[in-house]
């Protein structure tokens, strides 16, 4: 399979934007290879479904406060399809870092449909493993869980991040950053969501050559259930506000293109 890295932010919501500093300014999230992925339990449900809870390993080459934020699964909350997922990587948007590599890493657990005897295929980032169960046991290529150290908490509950299809969104805050190349813009925007999805969390974003891989185009972001509970979207747009750091004068969210106030962009 071949894989092309997107950057991902989403973006954690504030009370007031203070935004002064690059230190003030919002976090945001991006997609990222990882480095190791390891199975450190499983967790039988009903019938032919188990939980799988994960290590994720992310290589950095900076160490900026960095954490790994969770697993996105490209079918959205759905138990069917293919077990496609991004890693996802909570990042500073703005400020400084250690000029030395850091490994970052956490634990994500997944609902997946295994019947015995079958094998499946789990993708995360560029990485592609064969999940194979015999009976009770299941295996990630070909290794058991290893488990964690004593006194690790237990299995979260199965959950990924989903994507809002959006129906209007419109700027309403931009202030550039001292000291930083980026604009901390806040966004008001409608969008419907799978009826499991939590409230919004930030905005999806995605480059490539046209935009010389600077984030540009976005949709919002929400956490939902991986238990095969979720319906799909509900009809009436729900509201809400995302922050976000661009580093571009225009952008879009969903269909809706924005752009900085012209003031704003000029200091770029």
């Amino acid at each position: 399979m071949t894989r092309t890295l997107t950057l991902l932010p989403l973006v954690l919501l504030a009370a007031t934007p203070a935004w002064s500093s690059p230190a003030d300014a919002p976090s945001v999230y991006v997609m990222a290879l990882p480095a190791n992925v390891a199975l450190i339990a499983v967790v039988p449900r009903d019938k032919d479904l188990f939980d799988l809870d994960l290590r994720v390993e992310v290589v950095l080459p900076l160490g900026c406060g960095d954490r790994m934020a969770g697993l996105l699964r490209h079918g959205g909350a759905s138990l069917d399809g293919p077990d496609d997922f991004d890693a996802v990587l909570e990042r500073r948007a703005a400020g400084e870092c250690k000029k030395e590599p850091s490994r970052v890493a956490a634990r994500w657990a997944i609902r997946m449909r295994l019947p015995d005897g079958a094998t499946r295929d789990l993708t995360i980032g560029s990485r592609a493993f064969k999940v194979a169960r015999a009976g009770a046991k299941v295996t990630l290529d070909g290794q058991p869980p290893e488990g964690d150290v004593p006194g690790a908490p237990p299995t979260a509950a199965p959950a990924t991040l989903v994507i809002g299809d959006v129906t209007e969104a419109k700027l309403t805050t931009a202030k550039a950053l001292p000291g930083s190349a980026g604009t901390a813009v806040e966004v008001t925007l409608a969008a419907r969501w799978p009826k499991c999805a939590g409230p919004l969390l930030g905005l999806l974003g995605r480059g490539d050559a046209s935009s010389k891989f600077a984030l540009d185009r976005f949709t919002p972001i929400a956490l939902a259930p991986l238990d095969g509970s979720c319906g799909a979207a509900v009809a009436k747009p729900r509201p809400a506000t995302a922050r976000a750091v661009v580093r571009v004068a225009q952008f879009s969210v969903g269909a809706q293109r924005l752009a900085l106030p012209a003031a704003t962009a000029a200091k770029k």
